[in-house]
């Protein structure tokens, strides 16, 4: 489940720089993933506190995940902006930024 969380929050990450949000935003759930994709135990709702780090927003967003299976916040950013255009950030060269100009 954890690569599962890690890939839900880089995607995030991604479409927060594809969105212009700050670098510091965009960095902490970049920080969160690798903290989570560093972690040795599996992410459960009961220690999500135990992510190094992460703010409540973030925490918040791992809980829903978990819950749900998806959270307010990647719909809310996909809906701003086309989530295929985060497949062109795949391509060495092309960030987030340069990808929302696709």
């Amino acid at each position: 489940m954890n690569n599962k969380i890690t890939e839900h929050l880089e995607t995030i990450a991604k479409l927060k720089a594809m969105n212009g949000a700050s670098n510091f935003s965009v960095g902490a759930y970049e920080r969160a993933a690798k903290a989570i994709r560093e972690m040795r135990e599996e992410l459960t709702t009961e220690n999500i506190s135990s992510i190094p780090g992460a703010g409540a927003k973030i925490r918040a967003c791992v809980q829903e995940f978990l819950e749900l299976g998806n959270s307010a916040a990647y719909e809310e950013l996909a809906e701003k902006q086309p989530v295929e255009c985060l497949s062109l950030c795949t391509v060495q060269g092309i960030g987030a930024k340069k990808a929302k100009k696709f």
